[in-house]
C-alpha cells in the first residue's frame, strides 16, 4: 500500500490527507461492508477532528464485563485477566492471576466462576488479543462443566476496534487504545504504561519475586 501511495507521489499524511473523497451512496445497490479508508485516517489527523462515517449503530448491553488479558506471547501463556463490571451503582474490578503456566488453568477456571454469577455477561473488548485468548482457553481447557459458558462468551464477545475501525476515524497516527484514549481526555496512572513495559515487569517478577513488580 506504501508503495503504491509512493508511486503516486504521496509521501506524507498530509498529502494523503488530500486524495479524500467522500463516497456517494446509491439506493440501487446493495450497501457494501464499509472498509477502513487512510485517507479519512490521514485527513483526520491533519485536521485534529474525529470525522464518523454513516451511522454507527451500537446495540444497548444489559450487562457489559469489560475484559482484558496479559500475557507472554512467545511462550503462549497468559498470567493475567482483569474483568471489570457494574454492581448496582458500583463498579467492580477483579484479577485473576497466574504465576507460571501450570497455574493457568486454575486462573481460567477461577475467571469463569466470576462470570458465571453474572446475568448473561456481555465480555467487551480491545483487539483481536482477547479474541484469540478466547478460542485458545476453549480449546486448551475443554472443561464440560463450562462449556456452555465458554461457548456463549466467545460468541457474544465485542471487540470495541472492530466496531470503530471502518466508521469512526479518530486523529491519532495509530488505533492503539491509549492513543484514542488519550484524545478523549483520558489519563493512565502511569504515563508510561504499555504493553511491552507490563511484560518486563513480569519477567523482572518472576526472576526475583519482589512483590513491588505487581504494580507496575
Amino acid at each position: 500500500m506504501r508503495k503504491a501511495w509512493n508511486g503516486r507521489g504521496i509521501f506524507t499524511v498530509t498529502q494523503l490527507s488530500y486524495t479524500f473523497r467522500p463516497r456517494r451512496s446509491s439506493k440501487r445497490h446493495v450497501q457494501r461492508p464499509l472498509k477502513h479508508d487512510p485517507a479519512l485516517k490521514a485527513l483526520a489527523v491533519r485536521k485534529s477532528q474525529i470525522h464518523v462515517v454513516g451511522m454507527p449503530s451500537w446495540t444497548e448491553l444489559v450487562n457489559p464485563v469489560y475484559f482484558d488479558v496479559e500475557g507472554v506471547p512467545d511462550r503462549e501463556f497468559y498470567y493475567l485477566i482483569g474483568l471489570r463490571h457494574k454492581v448496582g451503582d458500583q463498579h467492580v474490578q477483579l484479577s485473576f492471576w497466574a504465576d507460571g503456566p501450570s497455574d493457568e488453568r486454575t486462573m481460567w477456571a477461577a475467571c469463569l466462576r466470576a462470570l458465571r454469577k453474572i446475568n448473561t455477561p456481555r465480555l467487551v473488548h480491545y483487539g483481536s488479543y482477547e479474541t484469540q485468548f478466547l478460542r485458545r482457553m476453549k480449546a486448551r481447557y475443554d472443561d464440560s462443566a463450562h462449556s456452555d459458558l465458554v461457548n456463549y462468551l466467545a460468541s457474544s464477545a465485542i471487540n470495541v476496534l472492530s466496531f470503530t475501525y471502518a466508521q469512526i476515524y479518530f486523529p491519532t497516527y495509530s488505533n492503539t487504545l491509549k492513543d484514542i484514549g488519550h484524545t478523549l481526555g483520558f489519563r493512565w496512572s502511569d504515563s508510561n504504561a504499555s504493553g511491552l513495559k507490563a511484560l518486563v515487569s513480569r519477567l523482572e517478577w518472576e526472576r526475583s519475586r519482589k512483590p513491588h513488580h505487581l504494580q507496575c
